[in-house]
């Protein structure tokens, strides 16, 4: 028997409905399983033992990423029990240098300065970012120089390749929560967060570590 048009158009109707609710709810839950946020405590900035805490999403050539990060780190001193976990979410398609910035990250990471590595790439942004296509890679290693790491040891992480790997588990980590643009923050690994205003970072500070 052949149903009649507006069937169809009903049925279609309803399954946007679903896709759109779907969405939403996603939003707002955590999927469960090995998208669950993985530990990493050597990119993790603050109190240890706060059981409450911020995820950032970042990429080393986002602009807002860049001018977040100043804001984020004057609060992080304003709140002596904030607790921010930093997690790599490259755009590849369109920034061409965040992959290695962020596999640069992890192998300063292997010898304990990730998160001095880290806000060196954004403090130097405008020098790496600007440099001749291919040549930037020399950069990240006079920033381990800079750092006091093996150099050695440096390049030959950032050189294999070998980080690659965590930097796109951390944007699957981002994707199984519906995370779509950068920055974008997560309270407690779940509710998101995408502004770049320092007045409503400070609302969140406030909800979640006044003293």
């Amino acid at each position: 028997m052949k149903l009649p048009r507006k069937y169809y158009l009903v049925v279609g109707i309803l399954i946007v409905l679903i896709d759109v609710a779907t969405c939403l709810i996603g939003r707002s839950l955590v999927p469960p399983g090995k998208y669950l946020l993985r530990p990493e405590p050597w990119k993790t900035r603050g109190d240890p033992s706060s059981q409450s805490f911020l995820v950032e999403f970042m990429d080393y050539q986002c602009p807002f990423c860049q001018h977040i990060h100043p804001i984020l780190k004057k609060l992080m001193k304003e709140y002596p029990k904030a607790k921010l976990i930093y997690k790599h979410y490259p755009i590849d398609s369109i920034h061409k240098r965040a992959v290695k910035a962020a596999e640069a990250a992890e192998c300063a990471g292997d010898q304990g300065k990730f998160l001095e590595y880290h806000d060196l790439l954004f403090a130097k942004s405008d020098e790496w970012m600007k440099v001749e296509y291919g040549h930037y890679i020399y950069n990240f290693y006079h920033y381990a120089r800079d750092l006091g790491l093996d150099e050695a040891a440096f390049k030959a992480c950032l050189d294999s390749g070998a980080k690659e790997k965590i930097v796109f588990e951390n944007k699957a980590e981002g994707q199984a929560r519906y995370v779509n643009m950068v920055p974008t923050l997560l309270i407690n690994g779940t509710r998101v967060i995408t502004t770049t205003d320092e007045n409503n970072f400070r609302k969140v500070f406030n909800e979640l570590f006044h003293n």
